[in-house]
């Protein structure tokens, strides 16, 4: 178990479930029935809630930097999808031949700075390793792909070519941000693990 923060405050104990709950396959609660103070008042005071309040945003934060990672890199993914939209158009590409190379340019740029950066911890090492995982990066993107040429042309049917950027982000930030980060960590980069057996226990 890695060194406890806050030893010496109260706060150490929310740290301890926390790490607690990651190593461990099942966490039981054992209640502890404390009897009825008579004598002197709590010790728990403002500095001890102020303490536990930090602690808890601190571990939110540090849970959630590889999200945030991934969040950036997808805004960057989301740039190149726009830009090269405008340009493929200009040389006066299909609706969806547009968007379909578009997409393929931002599915290269985020599988290598996911890759460096995002899930830096589980960093895909070797040429044959990489090749193989950018092949399966892009099947499981292929979702992504499917998901854009067929919304991407149709909202911009719908609204037209003016509102693309609006057409585009809502599509990005509603389906294909959650579908890829399910990917990424299920089947990419494997940071996630599911048991079935033991759900159909």
């Amino acid at each position: 178990m890695e060194k406890l923060r806050e030893l010496e405050r109260f706060a150490y104990k929310i740290d301890l479930l926390f790490q607690t709950t990651k190593i461990t396959k099942n966490t039981v609660e054992v209640p502890i029935h404390f009897g009825i103070r008579v004598n002197e008042s709590s010790k728990f005071n403002i500095k001890e809630m102020i303490t536990s309040y930090k602690l808890v945003i601190q571990i939110r934060l540090e849970e959630s930097k590889r999200l945030i990672r991934f969040g950036i890199v997808g805004a960057t993914g989301f740039i190149i999808n726009y830009v090269f939209i405008r340009l493929f158009r200009s040389f006066g590409f299909s609706e969806t031949l547009t968007w379909i190379f578009a997409t393929e340019l931002a599915i290269i740029n985020n599988f290598i700075f996911n890759n460096l950066w995002t899930f830096s911890e589980k960093k895909i090492n070797g040429i044959k390793e990489i090749v193989f995982k950018f092949v399966q990066f892009n099947v499981t993107s292929g979702g992504a792909l499917v998901i854009q040429s067929v919304l991407g042309p149709l909202g911009v049917g719908m609204f037209g070519e003016k509102y693309t950027v609006f057409v585009l982000a809502f599509v990005v930030a509603f389906v294909v941000l959650p579908y890829n980060y399910l990917m990424y960590n299920l089947v990419i980069w494997k940071t996630w693990k599911l048991n079935f057996s033991k759900k159909l226990r």
